[in-house]
């Protein structure tokens, strides 16, 4: 065989076996066992070829067939303990036997053990989501309290302080990095969402409750005649912010179709406008 053939088969062979799951692999190695028993059974009755008991020379064809099961059992687990001896072309069974029953224990052990690592993993991912949104949630939350402040403080002046602006450009931010940690929640397109819905739909909301805060504190300042457009950096941060929330919302609309973003989505277009208007 070709060696660009024999690759393939390799190929093929260890692709199939990575997608055999541990009950199958199980049952292979049962058939296996039973399969070269039957085989043993058959030398048995080939004078010189069958294995041979060595504490009875003959035996009735039940006994024989209990031996040579008991005997592929103990090949296939290696144990070995001598009370049956292989002979002739029984030792080439034998051989044969070991090699697949190794092979098929080994790769047995290491898909339970593989299972019992992705289980692990599997936990350790859903403790480490379960973190990941906790804080996303406490990070809009402050955000919304620093824009409280901002929004107390301009309903009591006739404009902002310099630090007042830049707690705004900070709170702007502030968003921007915690709505651009959000796609890490998804995972990859391959492996499909890793955030749940239940879980999706209370950040949605946690997101909508911090837009509808901006739209809010933007109102404040145009019934205070506060020009907020002219704080330039404050301003272009807030443009940066629609523009990460836009990215995220092409995300929400391709990966999670069952989300509502008309409201996210009105949201932005006022503010936008807004911005535009002011």
């Amino acid at each position: 065989m070709p060696r660009a053939k024999q690759r393939n088969f390799l190929a093929f062979l260890l692709e199939q076996v990575a997608l055999t799951s541990p009950g199958e692999l199980f049952m292979a190695w049962m058939l296996v066992t039973v399969g070269f028993a039957v085989l043993y059974f058959g030398l048995s009755f080939v004078p010189g070829h069958g294995p041979t008991v060595t504490s009875q020379i003959a035996a009735p064809p039940l006994v024989r067939l209990g031996n040579s099961l008991y005997f592929s059992i103990v090949t296939a687990t290696s144990v070995g303990y001598g009370d049956i001896v292989p002979q002739g072309f029984s030792k080439i069974l034998v051989s044969l036997q070991s090699i697949f029953a190794l092979f098929i224990f080994a790769v047995f052990v290491t898909k339970l053990t593989s299972h019992r690592e992705s289980v692990a993993l599997e936990e350790v991912r859903k403790f480490t989501l379960e973190e990941s949104l906790h804080t996303l949630c406490e990070e809009l939350f402050i955000t919304r309290k620093d824009l409280d402040l901002i929004m107390h403080a301009a309903k009591n002046r006739e404009d902002l302080l310099e630090e007042q602006w830049g707690d705004l450009r900070s709170a702007y931010k502030r968003c921007q990095s915690i709505l651009q940690t959000i796609p890490e929640l998804y995972g990859s397109q391959e492996y499909g969402t890793a955030i749940d819905r239940k879980r999706e739909e209370l950040l949605l909301a946690a997101v909508e409750r911090t837009f509808q805060r901006i739209e809010r504190l933007l109102e404040v300042l145009n019934e205070r005649s506060i020009n907020w457009t002219t704080h330039e950096q404050s301003f272009a941060e807030l443009h940066g912010l629609i523009g990460v929330t836009n990215g995220l919302l092409v995300l929400w609309r391709d990966r999670s179709p069952h989300l509502e973003l008309e409201e996210i989505t009105e949201l932005i277009g006022g503010i936008r406008e807004k911005s535009m208007d002011a």
